[in-house]
């Protein structure tokens, strides 16, 4: 008697759905990773891209994810926060690291892994962390020059 175990032929379908819109850098950024994503796994797993919110705000992500759904999306401490890890709320804040080995130095430390697995009790897991430019001095350089002839404004940190 021979068995063979079935194959597996669904392909694993991972929907990322953001805010920003086509054209922006995150969404150029999403594309890179579904092109790599699909290249390594041979085509076995897919991403759907779902630019412009089309998939709901990010709060309705959110819920999808705990719900289950292979779901992505951007968040940020503030969410987290919301989410019920209060602590998480302080990597929302401008200008809190005044270089980026301060950042990557938290995003390192034992209290973002405990962070980290706090939220995943709460049924969401990080895959990956970028605190950001605003909470670098580089921020402000760039928002200087911007808010000179942009015609836009900018709070950069007083100097």
């Amino acid at each position: 008697m021979v068995s063979s175990l079935p194959q597996r032929t669904a392909k694993v379908v991972i929907q990322v759905g953001y805010e920003n819109n086509p054209g922006e850098p995150f969404d150029k950024g999403v594309n890179k990773w579904k092109e790599l994503l699909e290249q390594k796994s041979n085509g076995t797993m897919v991403i759907e891209t779902y630019p412009s919110s089309q998939l709901g705000s990010k709060n309705d992500l959110i819920d999808q994810m705990i719900a289950g759904q292979p779901v992505v999306t951007l968040a940020d401490g503030a969410f987290y926060a919301d989410r019920g890890v209060k602590d998480f709320g302080i990597v929302f804040d401008h200008f809190l690291f005044d270089n980026w080995d301060q950042c990557w130095k938290l995003v390192k430390s034992q209290w973002y892994a405990d962070k980290s697995k706090e939220l995943e009790g709460k049924g969401l897991k990080i895959l990956g962390s970028e605190l950001g430019l605003r909470c670098t001095p580089h921020a402000d350089d760039q928002a200087r020059k911007l808010r000179r002839g942009s015609g836009r404004a900018i709070n950069p940190r007083p100097q």
